[in-house]
């Protein structure tokens, strides 16, 4: 199994790295920049769009690894459902600004369905006197997703870290 997800990681990495280089130029040459204002963290405008390149090469790796029998394919369907759907809204906006209470909806549905295809009765509270909460415990799953994909989307604008973040 081991030898089956360093080729899946393999496979998303040289998938990615042909990929970003081709909407980087695309995003140079389309003018589908991000200027930098007084709330940026870089100096110099950055081409948008790269995440798309890690969604596609994750839609190519998913199916591969419920394949190999790695990840159950009903996981599979739920994450590549909501990383389309999340990407999708991204990639709107990247685009044209799309208003905040939109995307936050879009967002909220990718992780409820994330939620809805590993099931609910799976998320459990690590606090021992609320373990069988399982309400509460969704719902703070859901807000901990949805704060995921957004702190993802702010470190996106600082060179770098955003990489470092989803490998740790």
């Amino acid at each position: 199994m081991i030898l089956h997800m360093m080729f899946a990681a393999a496979l998303a990495f040289i998938i990615s790295a042909v990929l970003t280089g081709w909407f980087r130029s695309y995003a140079l040459k389309g003018g589908l920049l991000d200027v930098p204002n007084e709330r940026s963290s870089h100096n110099a405008p950055t081409p948008r769009g790269g995440g798309v390149a890690i969604v596609l090469a994750t839609l190519v790796t998913l199916p591969i690894l419920a394949l190999l029998h790695v990840i159950e394919w009903r996981v599979t369907h739920g994450l590549m459902a909501a990383g389309t759907l999340a990407a999708g809204i991204g990639y709107a906006d990247d685009r044209s600004q799309v208003p905040l209470l939109f995307r936050l909806a879009f967002q909220f549905a990718a992780a409820a369905m994330v939620l809805l295809f590993i099931g609910f009765h799976q998320v459990t509270l690590a606090i021992p006197a609320m373990a069988n909460v399982s309400w509460l415990s969704g719902v703070l799953a859901l807000l901990y997703l949805v704060w995921m994909l957004n702190l993802t989307n702010f470190m996106d604008g600082i060179d770098g870290i955003a990489s470092v973040e989803v490998i740790t």
